[in-house]
């Protein structure tokens, strides 16, 4: 049976749930601000996943973008071949909500593993 002090004390706040993360959060997680980056938090209108096909050599890869129309066939080079301008593109929109959700499924993180058990960490990596 617990002590009568234990039964007077205040029970903890409960905490509500986040949905946002802040720039410090993102450092401790490994997610370093890029000196060229290109777009801050501000500039996000949402998350969009731009897949091309190059039409010289076949390769599929996606880039995803927090702005809708970033990336266009004539702004991306192929990373194989280095064409430009000659793609099949195709973009998803994830969400339009332009606010960082940590815990939505539509963040780029949830679409796209980084890690896992198939991933291998290649040796140019920037550490």
């Amino acid at each position: 049976m617990p002590s009568r002090k234990a039964q007077r004390r205040n029970p903890r706040p409960v905490q509500q749930e986040r949905t946002t993360v802040t720039a410090k959060e993102l450092l401790e997680m490994g997610m370093a601000p890029y000196p060229n980056r290109g777009l801050e938090q501000p500039d996000r209108e949402g998350v969009y996943a731009h897949s091309f096909k190059c039409r010289n050599c076949a390769l599929e890869f996606v880039l995803f973008s927090w702005q809708a129309n970033r990336h266009t066939a004539d702004t991306v080079t192929c990373p194989e071949c280095g064409t430009v301008g000659r793609y099949l593109h195709f973009r998803t929109t994830l969400t339009e909500n332009p606010k960082f959700q940590i815990n939505s499924p539509a963040e780029i993180y949830a679409n796209w593993t980084y890690g896992g058990e198939r991933a291998q960490v290649m040796d140019d990596s920037d550490p």
